[in-house]
């Protein structure tokens, strides 16, 4: 079932005296459930072109799925029905992971039919987890036990063909990095301060910039990067999650209409982008359900319109 909605969502930049508002971004929400998924289960992760993935609930498990315009394609890693998660696509190679309920959780790639399980050799057994792509690079995240402690430590990385690269954002607590995205070459994720807060980061060439949403009180998380823009959620000072844009040092709130409980806001998450096209899951009363939010332009006459005075543009809305 797919339910389309439009909300606008703009950016203010100050210049000369005036705060001049930038080209309105209109997005039309579709919601995506996934046939066949348990009602409040289905998750839209990653985006490729017009494909969607994602990974949905039913009374087996987890599977994972794409879909493009309308057809679904559903799937489990062999052997592992109900345990596997779609997470991002590129060119005609999915990735993801599978839990494994001998040896835990193990990356994959998908190509063509065929299955390659992806384990860092810096990692625990079992504690492997692909998150993103871009032509021939994989990144994820890993779990690696500090010697003399049964507790983990995570740590981002990167894969191009054989190699293994470990990611440790310098500002990170120790073993506390994830990485979920990439693009070209920029790679953004999350890590903890020693506070336990969460902050989002961007990494090019080994250079490390934090990312936090102003209106992240509770925590910023990126998701995904498409060129110059990240995405991903913050969570606000109720502790509400919210999806957010941040290109050229500006960030935007992406908020489903229908992420709603009770009459209050509910979750948004912003896990995916390809050109001006996101996706994600938003929460409500029956539970979470994918969306894709489409970018709708505004007419060329709403462009450039400079108000006098400070205007102050603050849409409301992470971590769970």
């Amino acid at each position: 079932m797919r339910e389309r909605l439009l909300v606008a969502v703009c950016c203010a930049g100050l210049a000369a005296g005036f705060v001049t508002r930038a080209d309105a971004v209109t997005y039309s929400f579709t919601t995506l459930n996934v046939p066949g998924a348990s009602t409040g289960q289905s998750y839209a992760v990653g985006i490729y072109g017009t494909t969607v993935i994602g990974y949905y609930g039913d009374s087996a498990g987890t599977h994972g799925f794409t879909e493009t315009n309308n057809v679904y394609s559903k799937f489990d890693v062999p052997g592992f029905t109900g345990q596997t998660y779609a997470m991002a696509m590129s060119g005609n190679t999915v990735v993801g992971y599978y839990d494994d309920p001998n040896t835990g959780q193990h990356g994959f790639s998908l190509t063509s039919g065929a299955y390659t399980a992806l384990d860092d050799p810096s990692a625990a057994v079992g504690s492997t987890v692909a998150t993103g792509i871009d032509g021939s690079t994989i990144v994820g995240y890993y779990i690696s036990p500090p010697v003399g402690s049964s507790a983990g430590q995570f740590h981002g990385f990167s894969l191009t063909g054989t190699t293994y690269t470990t990611l440790n954002d310098p500002s990170a607590a120790t073993g506390t990095t994830q990485a979920y995205g990439i693009s070209g070459n920029t790679i953004v994720g999350t890590y903890l301060d020693s506070g336990s807060n969460s902050h989002g980061f961007m990494e090019t060439n080994n250079v490390y910039t934090t990312l936090n949403d102003p209106l992240g009180v509770n925590g910023t998380v990126a998701q995904a990067v498409y060129g110059a823009t990240v995405v991903g959620y913050y969570s606000d000072v109720n502790f509400v999650n919210h999806g957010f844009t941040y290109a050229g040092g500006v960030y935007a709130t992406i908020d489903d209409p229908n992420a709603m409980i009770s009459g209050a806001p509910d979750d948004t998450f912003v896990t995916g982008i390809y050109g001006t096209t996101l996706v994600g899951y938003y929460s409500d009363s029956a539970g979470d359900h994918g969306f894709i939010a489409t970018a709708v332009p505004e007419p060329a006459s709403l462009t450039g319109l400079a108000l006098g005075g400070l205007l102050l543009l603050a849409r409301r809305r992470i971590v769970r």
